[in-house]
């Protein structure tokens, strides 16, 4: 069975540290986080990230966040594993679930998906995950 899960995602908590910093303005940093996510996924997240940054305006990431919370009433965690782009104010992610990641009711959880955020809403975006769980 496929499905399409949307909602939003909130950032609760934003820790950000530099690894390495260069005089031309370029630098990596590490990232933990926290996040609500509401609609058809329910749940908290933790994420850590690493950010290379090219500039003011540009920065490329990866990262992993552990998802616990409930999908159509499924109840368990799972990781996605995430990357995209910071540039010219909007952040651009895409995701998919970790193979083999999902545990209790999201056992077998599959699915790809992500979110754009142009800053108009604080620091929530309207995510969405097209998964399956039939497995």
């Amino acid at each position: 069975m496929s499905a399409r899960a949307t909602g939003g995602i909130d950032t609760q908590d934003w820790n950000e540290q530099t690894i390495e910093e260069l005089e031309d303005g370029r630098k990596t940093t590490r990232v933990t986080a926290a996040s609500r996510l509401t609609g058809d996924i329910q749940g908290e997240s933790r994420v850590e990230f690493l950010l290379a940054y090219a500039g003011d305006d540009y920065c490329s990431f990866v990262g992993i966040e552990r998802v616990n919370g409930s999908i159509a009433g499924h109840q368990g965690t799972f990781l996605l594993q995430e990357h995209g782009t910071f540039e010219s104010g909007a952040i651009r992610l895409s995701w998919f679930v970790v193979p083999g990641s999902g545990s209790g009711g999201l056992s077998g959880l599959k699915g790809e998906g992500g979110y754009v955020w142009q800053g108009e809403h604080g620091v929530s975006a309207a995510y969405t995950l097209d998964y399956d769980l039939s497995a």
